[in-house]
């Protein structure tokens, strides 16, 4: 169920702004879903707020963009869920290890997961 009909950074930023004016709520940290608006609309209205993704929408996302994950061909299915596993595991690292972590799947998985290692660069 949506709240929100219009979700844009407009909207969403309209929303944040109204809370940090009208109630001074400044957040530490929000949890998100994936939505790109919001994560635009909290960096443009609070800088310093840490933004934490949530785990089951990054995986959905990333689960729908790797097809060879529903192949009947056991050897890619068996690599495509090792890709997954590696890509999970960068969920969990700090910040400052991710790129060298992912710079290592994108040598080990580049070839046969391209597609899904540029989608994966460029949204994530």
């Amino acid at each position: 169920m949506n709240i929100i009909k219009n979700e844009n950074v407009e909207t969403f930023s309209y929303i944040f702004k109204y809370l940090k004016t009208n109630y001074n709520f400044v957040p530490i940290s929000i949890n998100v879903d994936y939505s790109k608006a919001e994560i635009i609309s909290i960096k443009k209205i609070f800088p310093n707020t840490k933004i934490i993704l949530c785990y089951y929408h990054i995986i959905i996302h990333v689960i729908k963009h790797i097809p060879e994950l529903r192949c009947k061909d056991k050897l890619k299915k068996k690599k495509a869920m090792d890709l997954l596993a590696n890509i999970k595991i960068l969920l969990y690292l700090n910040k400052n290890k991710v790129k060298y972590f992912f710079d290592m799947i994108i040598k080990h998985y580049e070839k046969e997961f391209s597609s899904f290692i540029k989608y994966f660069y460029y949204n994530f």
